[in-house]
């Protein structure tokens, strides 16, 4: 739920303390540092019960939240169609829908939820988010306008909503040598069908609006179960389709795994050495290989586009396995959290690598030189909301979105960047660009003509940034 929002210029906030009931409070709204606030805390109340899943017969684990009554208990279910953990979107009201606190049912299934004010209260049961049925979990189970201080709660999950489905299990070898490969990352996607909820994740927030996590259509849990073995569970009947990477590999996929209700075992999933590059960077006066990580990643994009990353050796020495042929982008990068930050590195003249066919090593020295950083968004309440915000998109967005595009060039002509679409917002990797000095033109183009183009200059070991649209850019952002 979202946070209590601000009044005028009066911040509010929630104080709480274990075994007291959580209060709100309205800051002065001239409240300087060091102001001192006097808060009474009053006794806090609880509510007890249990949860059952009604096509099972059978206690069940999950998570039960409890919220004020200050809006009828739909606007906290899912729109029809929708997974059970991904609640409507929230409107402000007055007063605030707030969040009092969500906890875990015991083994039997059985819940206290202490620190509460006094009620009326809207409670709502979900299934746990883990475990075998995450995928095919059943509508959430709901009780409203409970009273203060109620126990004996029964809260009834429905049947599921989707049929349950198998395991997807399978084992990686090293495709020389026939061994497991000690370490793996499988993901797992489920094709979607035409009746499909919208993908994206739902924003919920904490009662006092201090932390923001997010929920939603997740898919599959892969967990590695031992030197080469993997299982994905919480599945549903459909199609799937697996992407398996592994540290100087290159990735593999798997396409077309039907999953019905039994276990599926894929066939042994082999992955290749590839390309061994190997060789020496030669760095502008004042740089240090140290703290230095450098990534070649393929100009082919794509959810399996292949990349290779490596912290480069005191000497300025690198090498890489598990590329193949094709052009890559060069990029040195601080490794980890580098304080102060470390300035880009990029290939002189940002020419890209050509690993050519016909060869499995080799040795290339690189020369690299001082870059800048482009952070770039767009804001407009035409487009689609960014993901992270956890608001769907209406029709009108989403078809403006899909008839917008977005362009970054050098200002000689030379394209750097092109998402021809932005029916989800912009990606990750047009965000933060990593250039060359110099100037750059950046072009959000809109329906009927429409366009918000601008010029901007980026400087060696500093970041520029620019929005887009007619929308400042948000700030509110997840902690």
């Amino acid at each position: 739920p979202p946070p209590t929002r601000p009044q005028g210029n009066i911040p509010t906030i929630f104080v709480r303390a274990r075994g007291y009931a959580p209060r709100p409070v309205n800051l002065p709204a001239d409240a300087q540092p060091e102001a001192e606030v006097t808060v009474t805390l009053t006794t806090a109340h609880r509510l007890a019960g249990r949860m059952w899943t009604a096509d099972r017969n059978a206690p069940e684990a999950g998570l039960v939240s409890v919220y004020n009554a200050a809006v009828p208990i739909e606007e906290l279910l899912p729109k029809a169609g929708a997974p059970p953990w991904m609640p409507r979107a929230s409107r402000p009201t007055d007063p605030p829908l707030v969040g009092y606190g969500t906890v875990s049912t015991a083994p039997d299934g059985s819940f206290v939820v202490d620190d509460l004010p006094e009620g009326p209260y809207h409670v709502v049961g979900t299934q746990a988010f883990g475990g075998a049925r995450r995928a095919s979990a059943p509508p959430p189970a709901t009780l409203a306008n409970i009273a203060t201080d109620a126990v004996g709660l029964e809260l009834v999950l429905g049947a599921s909503t989707q049929p349950e489905g198998g395991r997807i299990v399978g084992t990686v070898v090293d495709a020389d040598t026939g061994r497991p490969v000690g370490t793996i990352t499988v993901a797992a996607s489920r094709r979607r069908a035409p009746d499909d909820p919208p993908p994206g994740p739902t924003t919920v927030r904490s009662a006092d609006g201090s932390s923001m996590y997010f929920t939603g259509p997740t898919g599959p849990t892969v967990t590695q179960t031992s030197p080469g073995r993997f299982e994905a569970t919480g599945t549903e009947v459909g199609m799937y389709d697996l992407v398996v990477k592994a540290t100087g590999y290159v990735p593999a996929r798997v396409d077309g795994i039907a999953v019905a209700t039994s276990d599926v075992e894929v066939p042994t999933i082999r992955l290749s050495r590839g390309l061994r590059v190997h060789g020496r960077v030669r760095l502008p006066d004042g740089e240090s290989p140290l703290d230095r990580t450098l990534t070649f990643v393929a100009e082919r994009a794509g959810p399996d586009t292949v990349a290779a990353s490596v912290v480069l050796t005191s000497a300025g020495t690198y090498e890489l396995t598990g590329l193949t042929p094709g052009r890559y982008r060069v990029v040195a990068t601080g490794s980890g959290f580098v304080r102060p930050p470390i300035a880009p590195l990029l290939r002189a003249g940002d020419e890209p690598v050509v690993l050519p066919d016909g060869t499995n090593d080799v040795e290339l020295a690189l020369d690299l030189v001082r870059g800048g950083t482009l952070r770039l968004s767009v804001a407009d309440p035409r487009l689609p909301p960014p993901p992270w915000m956890g608001r769907p998109a209406t029709e009108a967005q989403t078809a403006f979105g899909r008839a917008s595009s977005l362009t970054v060039t050098r200002t000689d002509g030379a394209a750097v960047q092109h998402v021809a679409a932005l029916t989800e917002g912009v990606p990750m990797a047009v965000g933060f660009l990593n250039l060359l000095p110099g100037s750059y033109r950046v072009k959000l183009s809109m329906p009927a003509g429409e366009l918000d183009e601008r010029t901007i200059e980026v400087e060696p070991g500093s970041t520029a940034s620019v929005s887009l649209g007619q929308a400042p850019a948000p700030t509110e952002r997840p902690r």
